[in-house]
């Protein structure tokens, strides 16, 4: 169990839960993923808590992780049952919210280039795609200040990991401030353990910049984690896009170590801002609820970077919710089939 700040950290046909969510019912065989049944066990009357035979990280992760995958969370099971059922519940209204304030914040700041779909036909468009951007967005950051939707990469303990930061800002000291943004549907602040799980989040995105900085991930490592060819020429259009000239991915990627190289070093203070929507109609706005700053901690990235490898890589299997915090599987589509909740209730 993960211990940070005095807080532990776990992290077909439908019914009406509690809540009058959406739940899943009948056999649990008819919600399993065709591709997963191999590996999984269920007596029909519980959604399966583990693999048999194969690690997570094989079966799902077999090229890299988000910084989400290795995120603390509130219940890793739900993020568990997700992975392995067929058609997954979603909270899509919450996403949906989610999507506009992010979006409303990036329109305020100007955010990036737009890349047309058409100017990506390869893999390697793909990245170049993230890298061009990426030269972009640093270049707003010399020129405003602040900028966001980074995309960061590197390795954690052999895996690669990727993930986009909301914003980044400079400091009064001259350094950048690594910022995630959250949005919430209410006007409060979530649990203890979500906010932990924040915390995290902004640990690893330190981190990945930090090596971006100074020791970025060599091109021929990331292209043969990804399978591609950093010799093929880039799209002509994607390329007309940022205006430049013809190029290969990896004089690409030499641009992009060169822009990050000219970047302050990170900030060891870090900060969650909590965004919500107030108003109606035209005067629908989105407002600061709370921000919260927290302190880079090395010893905690690495402890948290050992206890979510242990899931993906078999070691242990998916935890729960705790049992002060049961009342939000009350909101959960899989709650019916759910033993650890089930032995919490009982």
């Amino acid at each position: 169990m993960l211990r940070v700040r005095g807080v532990s950290h776990h992290c077909g046909r439908l019914g009406r839960g509690i809540r009058g969510v959406a739940t899943i019912q009948g056999p649990v065989q008819d919600h399993i993923d065709p591709r997963v049944k191999n590996y999984v066990s269920t007596d029909n009357s519980y959604l399966p808590h583990r693999l048999d035979k194969v690690s997570p990280m094989a079966l799902f992760r077999p090229q890299k992780f988000s910084v989400t995958d290795l995120t603390t969370q509130y219940c890793e099971l739900r993020s568990f049952y997700q992975f392995i059922m067929s058609e997954p519940p979603i909270d899509t209204r919450r996403m949906e919210e989610g999507t506009r304030i992010h979006k409303e914040l990036e329109d305020a700041a100007k955010v990036s280039v737009q890349v047309p779909e058409e100017a990506v036909h390869t893999p390697e468009d793909a990245w170049a795609a993230k890298f061009l951007t990426n030269i972009d967005t640093i270049g707003q950051f010399h020129q405003n200040g602040m900028t966001r939707e980074l995309y960061v990469f590197g390795t954690l303990r052999g895996h690669l990991v990727t993930g986009y930061i909301d914003l980044v800002e400079m400091t009064a000291d001259k350094r950048c401030r690594i910022v995630d943004t959250k949005t919430r549907k209410s006007h409060s602040l979530p649990v203890e353990s979500q906010q932990a799980s924040a915390f995290h989040q902004l640990l690893l995105y330190h981190e990945l910049f930090d090596q971006l900085r100074g020791d970025p991930i060599d091109m021929k490592v990331l292209a043969d984690r990804m399978g591609i060819d950093p010799q093929r020429p880039i799209s002509q259009m994607l390329l007309d896009t940022f205006g430049k000239p013809a190029q290969s991915l990896q004089s690409v990627y030499q641009d992009l170590n060169q822009a990050f190289s000219t970047l302050p070093p990170p900030s060891s203070n870090l900060r969650v801002d909590y965004m919500t929507n107030v108003g109606r109609g035209v005067h629908r706005h989105v407002t600061t609820l709370a921000s919260i700053e927290y302190q880079f901690d090395p010893a905690v990235l690495d402890e948290l970077i050992e206890f979510s490898l242990a899931f993906w890589q078999g070691q242990r299997n998916p935890l729960g919710v705790q049992a002060h915090e049961l009342t939000k599987c009350e909101w959960c589509p899989m709650a019916p089939k759910c033993k650890w909740r089930e032995s919490l209730e009982s």
